[in-house]
């Protein structure tokens, strides 16, 4: 028993040496370890207060940071430009993008209206 608790005890100042020790910038990038990402093509779709809306993310990737609670990308935008997208991880589903058919109603209606009936992202994707 006395073993055990001088192995906890020594394993509790390890850690408060190392953390005092650990300059800021090491920790921050200690502390990224937990963001993921998403390489290909998505639809965002964020339901929030003002109701839903619905971005293209083409060829991309869309990064998680659950710590800070948002989902940033590139997405695509009026005229073949791309906008940073930063969305609260609440109320937002990402899907994988195959077709328009695969959408509902109102994705489609609000996609439509962004992009044009005729977009080339409604028929490009992998």
């Amino acid at each position: 028993m006395k073993k055990f608790v001088s192995i906890v005890l020594g394993l509790i100042v390890l850690a408060g040496v190392v953390y005092i020790v650990l300059p800021g910038d090491a920790e921050n990038r200690a502390k990224r370890l937990g963001v993921s990402y998403f390489d290909g093509d998505y639809v965002i779709t964020h339901n929030g207060m003002s109701g839903m809306n619905v971005w293209l993310v083409i060829d991309g990737k869309v990064t998680s940071e659950p710590s800070k609670g948002y989902y940033h990308t590139r997405a695509v935008g009026h005229s073949d430009a791309s906008i940073y997208l930063q969305v609260p991880i609440a109320n937002t589903e990402i899907e994988e993008f195959e077709s328009i058919h695969q959408l509902t109603p109102a994705q489609k209606h609000i996609l439509v209206s962004k992009y044009g009936e005729n977009a080339k992202y409604f028929n490009n994707v992998k």
